[in-house]
C-alpha cells in the first residue's frame, strides 16, 4: 500500500468514527429497543441526557422511530450511517470492495425499512418490529386431508 494523502487519512478517520458511532448507539440502545418491542415505556430521556441530545420525543416508540431512521436528525443512526457512506464513496479507490459493500448494504437496509404503523404492541402503539423488513419464513401447518404441508408465509422478525 502506498502513501495516503492528508485528505484521505481524514476521511478514513471520519469513516471509522461514524461507523463506530452507529455500532455504539445500537449497542447502548438495546434495552430501550427491547422495552419498546415489549410494548413498555423505557427511560430514553436518561440516554438522551447522557449522550447530550435533546429528548424531544413523544414516547419510546417515537424515540425509536426518529432516533434510528430520521436522516434529517444529525444525531440519528441514519444520519451517522449516511455520513459514513459519504466518506466511503470518496474512499472507494482506497477501501476494499467488501468494506464499501457492507456500508452500502446497511444504507440500503435503512432506506428499505420505512416505519409500518400496522404492527403494534400490547399497548396499541407501533413497535420497533414495525421498522424491520418482512422476510419469508417457512412454517409447517396442518392442512385438512394431509398430514402436514410446508408453506411460506411472510412474518415480521
Amino acid at each position: 500500500m502506498g502513501t495516503l494523502s492528508l485528505s484521505k487519512t481524514g476521511r478514513l478517520f471520519w469513516l471509522g468514527r461514524y461507523t463506530e458511532r452507529v455500532y455504539t448507539v445500537l449497542r447502548l440502545t438495546r434495552p430501550i429497543r427491547e422495552a419498546e418491542i415489549d410494548g413498555q415505556e423505557a427511560d430514553y430521556t436518561e440516554y438522551c441526557r447522557c449522550m447530550g441530545i435533546p429528548a424531544g420525543y413523544a414516547d419510546t416508540a417515537d424515540f425509536c422511530r426518529r432516533y434510528f431512521f430520521d436522516a434529517e436528525d444529525p444525531a440519528s443512526v441514519a444520519a451517522s450511517l449516511g455520513f459514513a457512506y459519504d466518506n466511503a464513496v470518496v474512499l472507494r479507490e482506497t477501501l476494499s470492495s467488501d468494506t464499501l459493500a457492507y456500508i452500502q448494504l446497511a444504507m440500503n437496509a435503512m432506506e428499505l425499512t420505512p416505519p409500518r404503523s400496522t404492527t403494534t404492541g400490547r399497548c396499541g402503539r407501533p413497535t420497533l418490529s414495525a421498522y424491520i423488513p418482512r422476510r419469508p419464513t417457512v412454517s409447517t401447518k396442518k392442512a385438512p386431508g394431509r398430514r402436514y404441508r410446508r408453506c411460506c408465509a411472510f412474518s415480521a422478525g
